[in-house]
């Protein structure tokens, strides 16, 4: 049985963080509770089917934030590999978004269209399957609004593993390194018949640890985010991004014994600036193919 509040934001996969923590936090939030902000999805007069596609739906509660919206989640984290080698991590999810209303909030259906992440100084690259990206479900979270304002609060998510054996998803161990397919919990999410999901790493030459080495690695997830943001105007939404994760690498395939014993630590950077989420309404309909397209365009803003 497949959690359905899985993991959406993989853009840390390149910090190969085995089963560290990072950042502060709160009481999570689950995807399915009702909100208690005050005034959300009242519409209050908010364009309801004015201008260019805003206000889609009728009676109270469906607001400006109802329709379809690409948008770009950018996270930097800095790093440190075994105390010795410090590196910045800058992670980005681009996701295409439907977003209708629901009662006294907003529910947005988010799926992943595409993952980059990028260290400096760059001590290896990761990448990200197709058969990753193709595991990974289309998530549902609450969004609150005043009419202006856009609060999308935390959510717990796990990736390759199965939300049902846990007791407390935010607080249980998560399988420990190197345990491949012996905990129950875990599960092959891109049916590769490996542990969790599959990236592939490859070190550059010269880079102290690693080096120029390459291999597979099995990974499984636990992350939080929030976002917090203002509609710029009706067909644009800027805010910051709060955010943690833990990653376990369970396993690696032949070569990839150095990467599972770096274990980095990792610190989620909260300035504005640097750890952000920018979001542009779309033409209902569309797919992941048109946010992709316009991934180097749409969110300058």
């Amino acid at each position: 049985m497949r959690l359905s509040r899985t993991f959406w934001f993989a853009c840390l996969l390149g910090s190969l963080s085995l089963g560290s923590a990072c950042g502060d936090s709160d009481d999570p939030i689950d995807t399915g509770a009702e909100g208690e902000g005050e005034g959300e999805g009242e519409g209050e007069g908010e364009g309801e089917g004015e201008g260019e596609g805003e206000g889609e739906g009728e009676g109270e509660g469906e607001g400006e934030l109802v329709g379809t919206w690409a948008a770009l989640i950018q996270t930097q984290a800095n790093m440190s590999v075994m105390g010795t080698i410090n590196m910045m991590n800058v992670g980005k999810a681009w996701t295409l978004n439907v977003i209708t209303a629901e009662g006294d909030h907003f529910v947005q259906a988010t799926t992943i269209c595409g993952l980059e992440q990028k260290a400096t100084p760059e001590m290896m690259t990761i990448s990200i399957p197709q058969a990753y990206l193709d595991a990974l479900p289309t998530v549902d979270k609450p969004v609150y609004s005043d009419g202006t304002s856009y609060t999308q609060p935390r959510v717990v998510e796990l990736s390759g593993l199965d939300g049902s054996q846990f007791t407390d998803i935010e607080n249980d161990a998560l399988p420990k390194k190197g345990s491949g397919a012996n905990d129950k919990r875990v599960q092959d999410w891109d049916e590769d018949g490996k542990p969790g999901l599959t990236v592939h790493a490859k070190g550059k030459a010269g880079t102290p640890i690693i080096g120029p080495m390459e291999a597979d690695l099995y990974v499984v997830q636990r992350y939080w985010s929030e976002l917090d943001g203002e509609m710029t105007d009706s067909d644009h939404i800027a805010g910051l991004v709060t955010w943690d994760m833990e990653q376990v690498t369970l396993g690696a395939s032949a070569g990839g014994d150095l990467f599972m014993q770096a274990s980095p630590s990792q610190t989620p950077v909260k300035d504005g600036a640097k750890s952000f989420f920018r979001m542009v309404r779309m033409a209902d309909g569309i797919g992941c193919a048109e946010v992709l397209a316009g991934k180097d365009t749409l969110f300058d803003f």
